[in-house]
């Protein structure tokens, strides 16, 4: 059988002068005309084309004294916005925009299908369905009944709005009717982003009862919107959460917090808290970051579960990078949530400052020049104020021997300006502080390539001399009371973090990294490295591994694999082999499995601020259950004290239209305002009402691999 193609232009603008006065095509295997009745009939494998619409079906009756389309058998309809229409039989008008459809179903953007008795096709992209059942759900003759699905006895659809209305709508669970809604609507699976109701949650806890989290999204323009979340509970009222964002041209700005809205608020004061941040590029080179915390109370976020932080600083930041400088300025404020630690003594930075700049790439021998510059102002309303300002040059000059030897000189001339007040501890007149250091590093990268790998070894010795009467007893550690040793710094010029203290006298650090990459995708990294003094520094505490004439040694192992599996350990160990810290992280995923672990310990430093040994233990696992069902389970324990620190799980139920989320969590950390806890929470989701549904999961109706 021959094709026939017809394009109205020809020989059916004389045949049917209605009809061609719209770009239509036609595809046929057979076309006959009847000029009495003013009628054309196409037959076999039927294609009609009208400005971007598309009907197949086997046979089809034009009219042209009525300018409609007659299809007595089975048909589909593509529309403009992808939508499919299957039915099995139909009238619609000459152009494919109005019609009836009967015994029809609805395809809307290749994921949700409304099956219908009728639909009617209406001009300005209107389709109305009556007596219709909506789903996004696989269906088959084993599971005829989709897993939700809602029944409706109107269904409006709204091509230019992409919206679904429904009128007199029963939603259907597993075949059981849950809800009746005289009427919702609710964006077509085509919107990617739109105002509506999320995943509601219901969680279950001790000290909360029972509670709905019920979010709305609200898209409020294409750089603008908000979540608002009612989180109504048994024993506490009702929480309102919310965030906002907002995207500027140069700028982003984000807003969240909550808010308790107790029954006794008429005589207590509502709890809430407000986080804020935002970034604006001021200019080409100048950028502001903001970060702002504020809380009404010191037991509102502990109370509330919104967070464990015992300090909430909130900054505000200005800095500029450059080819040859940098500078940064910023402002931190301090909010303590600490029991019995007063608010007047906790400390504010305003002005924060630091500057670098490269002043000469060719100075003294070659080397490069840098000047630095920082202050810092500390207010209490009580206790010490201090201001410090601090300036210095810095050189360093490398050179790269012909034997692959590379030398790095360097020198360092600082001096600090302390003023310190209102602590009878420390001079009233002002304490300057010279800090010179020099020093010399040498590493002779070395490599080699094998059958199976690229290996490289690198030796690595480092001299400073730094000065060693710098008065640091007369100026308080502000910035500096924590001090870590790793493989991170072991060729640090001071492993102090801040500028109050700072490592002195003459030092030896030396170490060995070793990396293999092989071929086969496995990487292995490793460091070993130790620090030798001329004498020890009262500085650092014992608990740091670095106050002695020999320091511990600062090892770390890495071992990956680029396709499923990782390990890093890092371990801080005396020359008795007795460590002061060790940290392992692992990872091994296998097909749907994961696994992942850690171990963590770290020996008191003596400092105020870590004065107990601390270990923890952390445990993961991820595997799928049955065919639709997948479980996470985690575990955290303190090793030190033997006790649990927090035990979950999770339960996930995934279905192509389907996802249900149980979880399970007993926090078992204690304060002076709450107990452990223990919560059970349930949330699901429709896949495919307002979102895209779960591409690539498994159906009710697929059946298992292999099968």
């Amino acid at each position: 059988m021959r094709r026939v193609l017809l394009a109205l232009g020809l020989s059916l603008a004389i045949a049917l002068p209605a009809w061609a006065q719209e770009r239509v095509g036609l595809l046929a295997d057979r076309i006959s005309y009847d000029r009495d009745a003013a009628t054309l009939t196409a037959e076999g494998r039927v294609q009609i084309f009208s400005e971007g619409r598309v009907i197949q079906t086997e046979k089809l009756i034009y009219d042209d004294t009525t300018a409609t389309l007659t299809i007595p058998g089975p048909m589909t309809l593509q529309d403009t916005d992808g939508s499919l229409f299957q039915g099995t039989s139909a009238l619609i008008d000459d152009q494919l925009r109005q019609g009836v459809i009967e015994g029809a179903r609805m395809i809307v953007d290749g994921q949700m299908t409304l099956a219908t008795a009728s639909i009617q096709r209406r001009e300005g992209g209107i389709t109305v369905l009556s007596r219709t059942v909506a789903s996004s759900c696989e269906v088959c003759l084993e599971r005829p009944v989709p897993i939700w699905q809602f029944r409706a006895a109107r269904v409006v659809h709204d091509e230019a709005a992409n919206r679904i209305h429904y009128d007199d709508a029963i939603f259907d669970l597993a075949g059981v009717p849950v809800f009746y809604f005289p009427y919702f609507s609710h964006f077509d699976p085509s919107v990617e982003r739109a105002s509506g109701f999320l995943t509601p949650e219901f969680p279950l806890s001790e000290d909360w009862g029972t509670a709905v989290k019920l979010p709305y999204f609200w898209a409020i323009d294409p750089t603008r919107d908000a979540t608002i979340t009612p989180y109504l509970t048994s024993n506490r009222g009702l929480v309102v959460e919310g965030e906002y964002r907002q995207l500027f041209d140069a700028a982003s700005l984000t807003l969240d917090g909550a808010a308790a809205i107790d029954e006794d608020i008429l005589t207590e004061r509502m709890g809430w808290f407000l986080n804020a941040s935002s970034t604006i590029q001021v200019t080409d080179e100048i950028e502001a970051i903001g970060d702002i915390r504020l809380v009404s109370d010191r037991r509102f976020l502990e109370e509330y579960g919104y967070s464990v932080n015992d300090r909430l600083q909130s900054r505000i930041t200005f800095q500029s990078f450059q080819d040859d400088s940098y500078w940064q300025a910023r402002g931190t404020y301090t909010t303590t949530q600490r029991v019995g630690e007063r608010q007047s003594t906790v400390p504010v930075v305003l002005p924060d400052i630091e500057h670098y700049r490269i002043v000469d790439r060719s100075g003294p021998f070659g080397g490069q020049i840098a000047w630095t510059n920082s202050a810092t102002v500390t207010t209490r309303d009580q206790g010490r104020d201090s201001t410090r300002i601090t300036t210095g040059l810095e050189w360093e000059k490398s050179e790269f021997l012909g034997n692959g030897l590379v030398l790095t000189g360097f020198a360092e001339a600082n001096v600090d300006i302390y003023d310190i007040r209102d602590d009878a501890a420390y001079p009233d007149s002002p304490v300057v502080r010279w800090r010179p250091l020099v020093g010399v590093e040498a590493r002779l990268p070395l490599s080699r390539v094998t059958d199976n790998a690229t290996e490289i070894i690198e030796p690595i010795a480092q001299v400073v001399v730094a000065g060693k009467n710098v008065r640091s007893n007369a100026i308080p550690n502000e910035d500096s009371s924590i001090v870590e040793f790793d493989e991170t710094n072991l060729f640090a010029r001071s492993r102090f973090p801040g500028f109050d203290r700072f490592e002195t006298g003459s030092r030896l650090d030396y170490g060995l990294k070793y990396e293999r990459i092989g071929f086969d995708g496995w990487t292995t990294t490793a460091t070993i490295g130790q620090v030798l003094r001329s004498e020890p520094i009262n500085l650092l505490s014992p608990g740091t591994g670095l106050a002695t004439t020999q320091s511990n040694f600062a090892t770390s192992l890495s071992l990956t694999n680029n396709r499923n599996f990782r390990i890093d350990t890092r371990l801080l160990v005396d020359d008795s082999l007795v460590a002061s810290r060790f940290e392992t992280n692992t990872s091994y995923a296998i097909g749907d499995i994961t696994l992942s672990g850690g171990f963590v310990f770290l020996e008191a430093s003596g400092s105020p601020d870590d004065p107990v040994d601390r270990g923890e233990l952390t445990l993961s696992a991820g595997l799928p259950l049955s065919d639709n069902w997948r479980g996470t389970f985690a575990t955290r324990r303190n090793t030190e004290s033997g006790s649990y620190i927090e035990n979950q799980i999770n339960l996930t139920y995934e279905l192509d239209c389907l996802e249900l989320l149980l979880r399970g969590e007993r926090d078992f950390t204690t304060s002076a305002t709450s107990g452990a806890q223990t919560t059970i929470g349930f949330s699901f989701r429709l896949l495919g009402l307002t979102d895209m549904a779960g591409a690539g999961r498994r159906g009710a109706c697929t059946p298992r691999a292999g099968n």
